[in-house]
């Protein structure tokens, strides 16, 4: 049970003092959705559809726990599917981006000074995080007064910029960010 101990004047046993120098660093337990899942799809519309199939298989298991054959809808994702699995995708990104700022928001506190949120005012809007401005009081739509606020850097910020590239017909750098500045900030 017990190791017995050597005579430390033993020939063979030979003592030498080590120095470890060690970095510890903290690893989160595991990674997140967007670090894992969302960097393997390479477009936009990709990753919404795949998003559209997961929350439709999440609430049909929610819906029917433990019923052993019930409906499930099947057939093509809708637009309405896509709609749904865009706003999540940013969701998940404005939460893993700015959840400091989202806690903030929802606890009716002012966004902290040292956010780089901090002077465009942000509200929170159906979930989203948005922008709100001058344009409060204008006639346009709520999207165009209150942009979607969006990390500068990102897989999915590179999506949907490069999903915008596409749709505008490989427009030119102007076109773009036309594009991206009328949904996103």
């Amino acid at each position: 049970d017990k190791v017995p101990s050597l005579p430390v004047s033993d020939p063979e046993i030979h003592v030498k003092a080590v120095a470890v120098n060690a970095t510890v660093e903290q690893v989160s337990s595991s990674p997140s959705l967007v670090e894992s899942w969302f960097v393997r799809v390479s477009n936009f519309y990709r990753l919404q559809v795949h998003v559209a199939v997961f929350l439709r298989l999440q609430s049909y298991y929610r819906r029917h726990p433990g019923t052993p054959t019930p409906n499930m809808k099947t057939g093509q994702i809708t637009v309405i599917e896509l709609a749904q699995a865009r706003c999540h995708i940013i969701k998940l990104v404005q939460q893993e981006h700015f959840s400091n700022e989202i806690a903030a928001i929802n606890a009716g506190r002012y966004v902290p000074k040292t956010s780089p949120l901090y002077k465009f005012n942000p509200i929170m809007d159906g979930g989203l995080l948005r922008v709100s401005g001058r344009l409060t009081l204008s006639a346009l739509s709520s999207s165009w007064k209150y942009p979607i606020v969006l990390p500068s850097a990102g897989h999915v910020t590179e999506l949907l910029i490069n999903d915008a590239h596409f749709t505008s017909a490989h427009g030119t750098l102007q076109m773009v960010l036309s594009e991206i500045r009328q949904q996103y900030h």
